[in-house]
């Protein structure tokens, strides 16, 4: 069987149905296209894919993409979109200067490589689906240290004998983290102070301190992991009952969540001060 075919060589000429036989090729030599018509019971052209030039698609679709060892690496620009066969489907970002990638698992699931963390997400439902991004394991390590990052320096007090929360700071990073501040009461002993950390859904309580008449300085270095929340809370004390119960303050200055140096990057709402970014 001899191998029919028909050249053009206008740019962007297109056979039609009626130009082509069933199994004759045509061919673009200006494009470098190549056709075929097609029929499965209705007649169609197909265009064969060409090597060495660069392909626009506009409203593509498809109930399913099939790819073996197909692997673009060296992802290096923010928005670079690659698929690697052991992984799936991969989205390069960049975010306050830390680089990572995103892995689209499956359907309904996405997966945050180094320095990204998904921190929102709009699966299922109607509508266009979103996820947001933040910079996290790709950020320095947090070591202790005396460079300030959050604080709340005012004095406030109570006789509360229920804990109140001073400070709080939700974290994105790893490491150390010191925290420090300053308490006294007055009257007798009782009232305290204590630094707690959240984890996985659990309280553990770093350290609990119990106040003097003397204002006294107070350091806890606090190992922290991505999505920890620490916090410095205070009480007050009583001592007697009824006619004869009296109140007790706790005084508490200057809470203060320190690194080494290093950027410390906060929560939703939490403010930072004295980073270099």
């Amino acid at each position: 069987m001899a191998l029919k075919m028909k050249r053009s060589a206008v740019a962007g000429k297109v056979p039609t149905t009626g130009q082509l036989d069933l199994g004759e090729l045509a061919v673009n030599t200006h494009d470098g296209k190549l056709y075929l018509k097609r029929d499965n019971g209705s007649e169609s052209i197909q265009r064969l894919a060409n090597s060495g030039q660069d392909e626009d698609f506009e409203n593509l679709s498809a109930r399913k993409l099939t790819f073996d060892n197909l692997e673009k690496s060296g992802l290096s620009g923010d928005g670079d979109l690659g698929f690697d066969a052991s992984q799936g489907l991969i989205l390069y970002r960049t975010q306050q200067g830390v680089n990572g990638a995103v892995t689209v698992l499956d359907g309904a699931n996405i997966e945050a490589g180094d320095g990204i963390a998904i921190t929102n997400t709009g699966l299922g439902g109607t509508g266009t689906q979103k996820f947001v991004f933040s910079a996290t394991s790709g950020l320095p390590s947090l070591a202790a240290g005396a460079n300030i990052r959050s604080r709340v320096d005012g004095q406030t007090n109570t006789t509360s004998t229920s804990w109140i929360t001073r400070h709080t700071f939700e974290f994105l990073q790893g490491g150390t983290i010191r925290v420090v501040h300053d308490l006294m009461r007055s009257g007798n002993s009782g009232p305290q102070t204590r630094i707690r950390r959240l984890r996985n859904g659990s309280w553990t309580t770093i350290a609990t301190y119990t106040a003097t008449t003397s204002w006294v300085t107070k350091t806890a270095d606090v190992a922290v992991k991505m999505g920890d929340q620490v916090i410095v809370q205070y009480k007050g004390a009583t001592t007697g009952t009824g006619k004869d119960i009296q109140y007790h303050n706790i005084y508490i200055r200057n809470v203060r969540f320190q690194t080494g140096g290093e950027d410390l990057y906060p929560g939703i709402l939490k403010a930072v001060e004295g980073n270099s970014v």
